[in-house]
């Protein structure tokens, strides 16, 4: 059984399958992304066979696998007008007016649930950090309990027990909103016997404080 069979393509694991497991009589091979080349399309047959059964996006989002996405663009204009690429590319990493805007934009996103962020340039994502992070509540699952920390990279407790993340909250004047990271909805692979034991143990550690 082959996960991601996308991946087979390339030499080390095209090398195994016809090779070492070349007489293997059954084989699966899973992907949410088949190879639109034929060449690789090709290359994914003889190692593993045909595709015998596939679903799509839209099926996935009827049957409730796939999350609908709706998509809301916001176009901030400028009046800038740039000599180069890279003057362009500088003023959209770095300006300060911008970069105020977005953040401000992410942490009112943030208070309706889980904001993910994205970014393709490490200057732009240093930047907003800067401002999310200076008095930003962040709550981590980690090794079975949960870390708070305060600005980033700055952990400032870790509890196991309610009384114990109740009392580290009330101790840094912790109210209002915070900023769970994406450990908080997989918590079983960070040391919870279940994937929502965190939310669970922040959620009687809120309780003890009403």
């Amino acid at each position: 059984m082959v996960d991601e069979v996308h991946q087979a393509k390339a030499d080390v694991l095209k090398k195994l399958l016809t090779g070492p497991f070349a007489n293997v009589p059954i084989r699966w091979g899973l992907t949410g992304t088949i190879p639109k080349a034929e060449h690789e399309r090709l290359s994914l047959e003889i190692s593993l066979g045909e595709v015998t059964n596939s679903l799509s996006a839209h099926e996935l989002q009827d049957l409730g696998v796939l999350a609908n996405c709706e998509v809301n663009v916001i176009q901030l204009q400028d009046t800038i007008s740039y000599g180069d690429y890279q003057s362009e590319l500088t003023y959209l990493t770095t300006n300060k007016d911008r970069l105020d805007y977005m953040a401000e934009l992410i942490t009112k996103l943030g208070e309706g649930g889980n904001t993910l962020v994205l970014v393709d340039r490490i200057k732009a994502g240093q930047g907003l950090l800067e401002r999310l992070g200076e008095e930003t509540v962040f709550i981590s699952a980690n090794n079975g309990g949960i870390d708070v920390g305060i600005g980033v990279g700055n952990t400032v407790g870790h509890a196991t027990t309610p009384k114990m993340l109740a009392y580290i909250l009330d101790t840094h004047n912790v109210y209002g909103s915070v900023m769970f990271t994406s450990s908080m909805d997989f918590a079983d692979e960070y040391g919870f016997d279940h994937y929502n034991g965190a939310k669970d143990l922040w959620n009687e550690a809120v309780e003890m404080r009403v």
